[in-house]
């Protein structure tokens, strides 16, 4: 199985995510990361699973999120999962970037394989609470699961 991860990140937080979910993906193959700013705009079809993630600000995408999704082409054989770093509150309250990325990818014809997840920082500068970046992996572990597990179900 093939995957990448493209994460915009401000603090570092997200970035950190990033590589934790990469980390739980790499079980299952091969997983590049790119930064919003080197990530590709057309994704290799031997690329079966595309995650993506940004940290959430004024309760939704940061400019650099939005503008590499506008440049997105189709993903119409790719599988998605969405991801964000924000504060522990509320989802109405706080936002999430991963809602906004995920309805973005659905525009471009991507299959979500996972409800949007995210990542918990607290603090004025915001850090990674407590056992998030473990839960990252585990979180990628699972979505490699999921996704391997798709690519070898056998049409009935």
């Amino acid at each position: 199985m093939s995957s990448i991860v493209v994460y915009a990140s401000r603090y570092g937080n997200t970035e950190r995510i990033a590589y934790a979910i990469a980390a739980g993906l790499r079980h299952c193959g091969e997983v590049q990361v790119f930064t919003i700013d080197n990530a590709p705009t057309v994704i290799p079809e031997e690329v079966e699973l595309m995650v993506v993630g940004g940290p959430t600000e004024a309760h939704g995408l940061t400019p650099p999120v939005a503008n590499y999704l506008g440049h997105l082409n189709s993903l119409s054989s790719q599988s998605v999962a969405t991801f964000d770093t924000r504060l522990r509150a509320a989802r109405w309250l706080s936002g999430s970037a991963a809602v906004g990325i995920a309805r973005k990818l659905k525009v471009a014809g991507a299959g979500e394989i996972a409800e949007p997840m995210s990542f918990f920082v607290a603090g004025k500068v915001p850090q990674l609470e407590p056992g998030e970046l473990e839960r990252a992996e585990a979180w990628g572990h699972a979505l490699g699961e999921r996704t391997a597990a798709l690519l070898h179900a056998v049409p009935q």
